[in-house]
C-alpha cells in the first residue's frame, strides 16, 4: 500500500521489496533512499529499517521504521547546486586571471613591471569584489547600492597615476551619480 511504485513511476514488485521479503522470512534490511506513498497518492522519500517480528521463534510479520528524508534530499540538492556554481565561478576566476596575465605581458617591459601590473589588477579585482558583496565585509549593507564612481575609483586606483601615487592622472571620472546593486 505504501510502497507500490518506484520514484520513476515503474511498478515495484512485492518480491523486490525489502519490507515484503522480511515479512516473509528474509533478514532485516536498511534502505537509505526509497519512496513511500501517502493515502492521498502523494509520494515522499524515506530511509527505512525493517526487521522481522518473531513470537516463540515463529515469524509473525515485520516492523518497519522510517524517516521522511525530504529535507535531507533538499539540502543535498542545494549543496550540489552550490558546488556547481562554485566550480563555475572558480573556472571564471582562472580565465580572468589568465587574461590579466596575457594583457599585462603585452605591455610589460620587465618581469618586475609584469608582476607589478598583475598584482595591481588582482588587487583592484579584489577591492571591487569586496565592495559589491556586503556579506563578505564591504562597508555597505545588503541591498544597498554602491556609488559607481566609488567602485571605479577603487578598481582604477593602481592605474590612476602615471608614476604610481604621484604624477599625472591617467583617469578622469565624470558623469551622473548613480548606484549599482549586487546584481549589477
Amino acid at each position: 500500500l505504501v510502497h507500490h511504485t518506484r520514484p520513476d513511476g515503474t511498478p515495484y514488485p512485492a518480491e523486490d521489496c525489502p519490507v515484503y521479503r522480511c515479512a516473509r522470512g528474509a533478514e532485516p534490511a536498511h534502505v537509505e533512499d526509497e519512496c513511500f506513498y501517502r493515502r492521498d497518492g502523494s509520494s515522499f522519500p524515506v530511509e527505512y529499517w525493517v526487521a522481522p517480528i518473531l513470537r516463540d521463534d515463529e515469524l509473525q510479520g515485520a516492523v518497519c521504521t522510517f524517516i521522511d528524508i525530504t529535507e535531507r534530499k533538499r539540502t543535498l540538492d542545494w549543496q550540489a547546486m552550490l558546488l556547481r556554481e562554485l566550480n563555475h565561478r572558480v573556472k571564471n576566476i582562472f580565465a580572468l586571471t589568465g587574461s590579466m596575465v596575457a594583457l599585462s605581458a603585452r605591455s610589460a617591459k620587465s618581469v618586475k613591471e609584469l608582476a607589478q601590473d598583475i598584482r595591481g589588477r588582482l588587487d583592484a579585482l579584489s577591492k571591487a569584489h569586496t565592495l559589491v558583496l556586503p556579506q563578505v565585509g564591504a562597508p555597505f549593507s545588503e541591498g544597498e547600492a554602491i556609488p559607481l564612481q566609488e567602485l571605479l575609483e577603487r578598481i582604477l586606483l593602481p592605474f590612476a597615476h602615471v608614476d604610481g601615487d604621484a604624477g599625472e592622472s591617467r583617469c578622469i571620472l565624470q558623469g551622473p551619480a548613480f548606484g549599482l546593486g549586487q546584481q549589477a
